[in-house]
């Protein structure tokens, strides 16, 4: 498992973040359903992060910091996920974990962490 540097805030702390900031934010019902093992300590092998249920749509989201890649596993299973029909995203986050956004597309806007709302997922 790989340790952060003391007193830097990682990944992890910027997904904690975001997601606080989903359920704080986002006004209607919104199920937030994240992958880590039974002590929290560490996502299990399923090929993302989290997902978001709001307004009956799902979508699968695959956290990194700004330098990180997806893994092999994990474009495969987007890949699945997408044959199936399904909403994938791999989202950065900026150096700070202030602002997140779809690398998907170079036209995607940042969005502000704390400002963000199931609804930044379903664009």
């Amino acid at each position: 498992m790989r340790t952060q540097k003391k007193n830097k805030p990682g990944e992890r702390d910027f997904v904690n973040k975001l997601l606080r900031a989903v359920e704080n934010n986002t006004v209607e019902p919104v199920f937030i359903f994240v992958d880590r093992d039974s002590g929290q300590e560490r996502h299990t092998k399923s090929g993302f992060d989290f997902l978001i249920l709001w307004r009956g749509q799902v979508v699968f989201v695959e956290a990194k910091s700004h330098k990180g890649v997806l893994s092999d596993y994990q474009k495969l299973t987007a890949a699945k996920i997408a044959a199936a029909n399904g909403h994938c995203l791999a989202i950065h986050f900026d150096e700070k974990g202030e602002t997140w956004r779809d690398k998907s597309s170079a036209f995607t806007p940042a969005v502000p962490t704390a400002e963000t709302t199931a609804a930044d997922f379903f664009r």
